[in-house]
């Protein structure tokens, strides 16, 4: 137990990064309630000063959030029960923080992802495809920004869809009602960082490595060259993951950086048909689709989370 306190201590420091986790935690004997070695130790191996009041506070009510929240995990990245494949990517994060279950090793996991300012050809796309997925033996991983990502989300709870939500910021700083819906659905919301912890923009660049990492395949609808769905596909090709992008809005200017990845070999699939088709994972069969498809308008599910922004092509 003693292991479990200081590696949970050191996965409570916000201003480290994950590499620095493990080498601090490999000095775990006897010091995980003595702060002051600890900061003496931060500034000896990484030059660092760290706000030992904020870590030491945020331990406290991580430790009570694991006592006393119902469903509430957590998983440091030597246990067995990480998962495989985000443990091989490069600096995988030391912990795990989720309500929920984590996915089946044996069952692929589909991330979705695209820009945060889409058409609504784009919306409405996104939301159709995930409505048109089996509503078992399949898991959908993504994050919850705004645009593509929100509205695989909301589709995903409309259809009882198992999905797996990636935050860039502590579990319990999302919406109650948001995070509920998700654990109602059987899903489950990761973090790698501690529960309270707030968002930092650097947060956003760090967690997509979570969402790309957990994922076998990675499905995008129109990304553009500048945005960060674009830097999570270079990632995913690094990392010899599956690239597919959907042919809605390629023309879109804003989706430059879908038509360099299909010209530099990712494959279109515009549905679930095609996706099965072209993927080498075994995911479920066309026949088993969701019996809820096609019972309510999609127009429906999408409307309230348009978001329009200056950026917008489209103007309601």
């Amino acid at each position: 137990m003693e292991a479990f306190y200081s590696n949970l201590f050191v996965a409570c420091i916000s201003d480290l990064q994950p590499t620095e986790r493990c080498i601090l935690a490999n000095y775990h004997t006897g010091w995980h309630l003595d702060f002051s070695t600890a900061a003496r130790l931060t500034r000896q191996l990484f030059d660092k000063e760290i706000d030992w009041q904020m870590a030491k506070s945020a331990f406290q009510k991580t430790c009570a959030w694991l006592e006393h929240v119902e469903n509430a995990h957590v998983v440091f990245v030597d246990q067995i029960i990480y998962p495989p494949l985000l443990r091989l990517v490069h600096d995988p994060p030391f912990a795990l923080f989720y309500k929920g279950e984590l996915p089946d090793p044996e069952i692929p996991v589909l991330a979705l992802c695209g820009d945060n300012t889409p058409t609504w050809e784009s919306l409405l796309a996104s939301y159709v495809f995930v409505r048109e997925l089996p509503t078992s033996g399949v898991r959908i991983a993504t994050t919850y920004a705004n645009g593509v990502d929100k509205s695989v989300h909301r589709a995903a709870l409309d259809a009882h869809i198992s999905s797996l939500l990636i935050l860039d910021k502590g579990i319990e700083i999302l919406h109650p009602i948001a995070r509920d819906k998700v654990l109602e659905s059987c899903g489950c919301v990761v973090s790698e960082y501690h529960p309270y912890c707030q968002w930092r923009k650097r947060y956003r660049y760090e967690h997509s490595r979570v969402l790309v990492g957990i994922a076998a395949s990675l499905l995008l609808f129109q990304v553009s060259l500048k945005s960060l769905c674009y830097q999570q596909a270079l990632f995913a090709l690094d990392h010899g993951r599956e690239i597919y992008v959907h042919p809605v809005s390629l023309e879109e200017q804003r989706a430059n950086g879908s038509r360099r990845l299909v010209s530099e070999g990712a494959q279109v699939v515009g549905s679930y048909r095609e996706l099965l088709a072209a993927c080498p994972w075994n995911f479920p069969n066309y026949q088993h689709f969701n019996p809820l498809r096609g019972q309510t308008s999609p127009i429906n599910g999408i409307l309230d989370i348009w978001q329009v922004s200056e950026n917008s092509t489209v103007r309601l």
